[in-house]
């Protein structure tokens, strides 16, 4: 799973890299879920751009360390 953007437009997807899957493109106020998995950009974490598990992406917003 890997995070994508589209250069000069901030907008960003996640693609599968084993089943060939992309979600649509996403502002960077976004988030973007596929198979499981969240993308997000540094306007969640305050920090820089991620994928993680739906899981971790509850957790990690639930703790307050994304927005």
């Amino acid at each position: 799973m890997k995070l994508e953007f589209l250069e000069g437009a901030g907008f960003h997807r996640l693609v599968d890299d084993e089943t060939g899957e992309v979600t649509q493109w996403a502002g960077y106020r976004s988030f973007t879920y596929l198979n499981g998995y969240v993308g997000h950009t540094a306007y969640y974490s305050g920090e820089t751009e991620g994928v993680c598990t739906a899981d971790e992406f509850c957790k990690l917003a639930g703790i307050g360390k994304i927005n």
